[in-house]
C-alpha cells in the first residue's frame, strides 16, 4: 500500500474545550493517494451526498469525522470513512466534498 501512496494531504485536527469552543488546530502532513470522481455516496448521517474525491490512506492513520482534509491550501470536509482490506493490508477510505 506504501508504494501507492503518491500525495500529500494535511489533516487540521480541532482541539475543543468543554465549551465546545476551537482552542487549537493542529495540522498534520502525511502520504496519501488521491483519485478525483464525482460519486453519489451515503454520508455517515444517511444522507445521499456527491463526493469530488476519494483518498487513500494508511489504516493506521487518525482521521476522525470533524478532521478537515487541505489538499492545495483548499479545506476539504470530511463525508465518509471506511476500512477496506486489500490482499493482507488494510486501508482507509475518505470521501471529501
Amino acid at each position: 500500500m506504501q508504494e501507492y501512496l503518491i500525495d500529500e494531504i494535511t489533516i487540521l485536527r480541532e482541539t475543543k474545550n468543554s465549551f465546545g469552543e476551537i482552542i487549537s488546530s493542529v495540522p498534520t502532513v502525511i502520504r496519501a493517494r488521491i483519485d478525483y470522481k464525482n460519486r453519489l455516496i451515503r454520508n455517515h448521517k444517511g444522507e445521499e451526498v456527491v463526493s469530488s474525491a476519494v483518498i487513500m490512506v494508511r489504516k493506521e492513520e487518525d482521521i476522525k469525522f470533524g478532521n478537515k482534509i487541505i489538499i492545495n491550501e483548499i479545506e476539504n470536509e470530511i463525508i465518509s470513512i471506511e476500512t477496506k482490506q486489500d490482499m493482507d493490508e488494510y486501508f482507509r477510505r475518505i470521501w471529501i466534498q
